[in-house]
């Protein structure tokens, strides 16, 4: 009898282990859209770039962290002070003790008082996600991070962006602060559209290169399908452990432009799978239009 006790005791710790273990597969779906800090992960967009109209949508409007797609905010304040001749590609930043610190910074460990080119700072932003190097642009423009933020959140309210607001320049978990660092996918969709009809040139420069070379090592860019989706020119990714899997892309097929963000995928594949579906569902819903407009033509002539 005892050592039937001693069986069923031992299979009940098995169960209890394996149920643990097997936990996570099982609530993973159902937590896809919801995160500990109350902010649902999954949301997706796409719009016209041309008009700004509305392609695709799901969830756009709900409230998600943006991670390291804060970076494109972070590089369109830079894009304005080169414009305005406070900031020249070919000028040197010192790098400050707190940017030095700035975690996640492993590809472009900079030490406090390194220098390095505006250029060089924002490939390394654009291109691999560089946190240290994007607070050390921030801290160029505005002095502090803290000023930045000012200045980010102030650009934001112009674009339209209503439904955002950021707490630091990199998109990393901030400390308490993290829970008010917030975006949604209809407002990133209208960030993306303002950097490339506002800052083309730069944004072929820094978002469109398949590739990075830093301190003798090459990058590849961290938006992965740009390698094999036809027409895809950048945009950004973004990834923290509250926001699940982020990307934010721009796609011109046959002369028109789809611009569309992913937010709160499981994983940098599923994130792909999405916005290929995305991609596809845009454009295919843009050339039902075009078909729409030719029959309306020919029934009533302009």
């Amino acid at each position: 009898m005892g050592n039937l006790k001693t069986i069923k005791k031992a299979a009940g710790t098995l169960a209890l282990a394996f149920s643990l273990a097997v936990m996570p597969y099982f609530v993973t779906e159902a937590q896809a859209h919801h995160t500990s800090t109350g902010v649902s992960k999954r949301s997706d967009m796409a719009i016209d770039f041309q008009t700004g109209g509305t392609l695709v949508q799901h969830s756009a409007e709900k409230s998600v962290h943006p991670a390291s797609l804060t970076k494109i905010m972070t590089l369109v304040l830079v894009f304005d002070a080169l414009e305005g001749s406070h900031l020249a590609l070919d000028q040197k930043i010192k790098i400050s003790e707190y940017a030095a610190k700035i975690p996640f910074s492993r590809r472009t460990r900079m030490k406090p008082g390194d220098l390095i080119t505006v250029n060089r700072a924002i490939e390394a932003t654009s291109i691999i996600s560089s946190n240290n190097l994007a607070v050390a642009l921030a801290e160029a423009v505005a002095g502090t991070e803290k000023d930045f933020v000012k200045a980010m959140n102030k650009k934001a309210k112009a674009i339209g962006m209503m439904h955002t607001y950021f707490v630091n320049a990199s998109g990393l978990n901030h400390k308490k602060n993290h829970r008010r660092h917030v975006t949604t996918a209809h407002d990133m969709a209208l960030l993306c559209r303002h950097l490339i009809k506002n800052y083309p040139l730069k944004y072929e420069q820094f978002f469109s290169r398949p590739e990075f070379r830093f301190n003798s090592t090459t990058y590849t860019n961290h938006n992965n399908l740009m390698s094999y989706y036809e027409g895809m020119d950048g945009i950004k990714t973004g990834y923290i452990s509250s926001s699940g899997h982020n990307l934010a892309t721009s796609v011109v097929k046959k002369g028109k432009r789809v611009v569309a963000v992913v937010f709160g995928a499981a994983s940098k594949w599923e994130r792909n799978r999405l916005m290929k579906n995305i991609l596809e569902d845009a454009f295919d819903k843009l050339k039902a239009e075009k078909e729409e407009e030719k029959i309306y033509n020919r029934i009533v002539p302009q």
